[in-house]
């Protein structure tokens, strides 16, 4: 059987499902000044097959409210469900298939009201995406900031031991061309040097008897940090990378190309 639960929650048989059948029947409100109205539609009791809403009731007394609800059920096992409020004209209707595979009660409740959650579900989706792609990117480009700074802070390894000596043999410097210089260091500040100091860039080892090398040249002193080269010192302090080799000759460097973290070398006036 077809029918309807009441307030009280028990079960009002309208039509039988075996037989194909029209059938209305008249229903008032539970209550006084009730504006909105809810019918389920049960199969033998215990099945929800519909709801049905029918909302903006007059909200008179609930003898005043008239509201027909019709059931009707086809050869093929269709049953429509039609409420309908007199005094207003307010209509609702559904529709089931009462098979084996009947769809579960939840989705026949108010069917239309579904695509706004559906729309809801995707809009989140979307900006989930949306931001995952925005964090994405941001971390990428802070990673290849982070390798941009640890490729500048990296040097040639200083593999020289402790008052070892270095290279004695005089050579040409190759001039670098300009993209491969490594990168500039934080420059630091200078303080006046006096002359006639000994240069502590000179790591050679003087002879026996030989006093060592002193100097010859007076101007700004500059410490040098981890990442420097005398191309990136001379570019910095003259203007023009082009005068290495001076600062090399001036601070009795032999290779240009091999300077220490915590060097002090001079840097003469020009």
């Amino acid at each position: 059987m077809i029918g309807i639960r009441l307030a009280d929650r028990s079960f009002f048989p309208v039509i039988d499902e075996t037989t194909p059948a029209k059938r209305r029947v008249a229903l008032i409100p539970a209550s006084d000044g009730q504006t909105r109205a809810e019918i389920l539609v049960f199969r033998d009791g215990i099945e929800e097959i519909g709801r049905l809403f029918l909302d903006g009731l007059a909200g008179a007394a609930k003898s005043d409210t008239d509201i027909h609800l019709t059931l009707e059920v086809d050869a093929t096992g269709m049953v429509r469900m039609t409420a309908r409020e007199v005094k207003t004209g307010n209509t609702d209707s559904r529709v089931a298939r009462l098979d084996d595979h009947h769809v579960p009660p939840a989705d026949l409740v108010a069917p239309t009201r579904r695509r706004p959650v559906i729309a809801l579900v995707l809009l989140l989706l979307a900006l989930f995406l949306a931001l995952f792609f925005a964090v994405r990117a941001v971390l990428d480009r802070r990673n290849a900031a982070v390798v941009g700074t640890l490729a500048a802070d990296t040097t040639a390894p200083d593999t020289a031991e402790p008052g070892a000596e270095h290279k004695t043999e005089p050579a040409e410097p190759e001039e670098p061309a300009a993209e491969e210089a490594p990168p500039v260091a934080d420059q630091i500040a200078v303080t006046e040097q006096p002359p006639a100091e000994t240069s502590p860039n000179d790591h050679s080892q003087p002879a026996a008897g030989e006093a060592a090398p002193k100097r010859a040249v007076s101007g700004v002193e500059y410490l040098i940090r981890s990442g420097d080269t005398l191309w990136d010192i001379s570019e910095r302090y003259y203007g023009s990378p082009w005068f290495y080799p001076d600062i090399a000759g001036e601070n009795r460097i032999t290779d240009p190309d091999w300077i220490y973290p915590e060097d002090v070398i001079v840097l003469s006036e020009r």
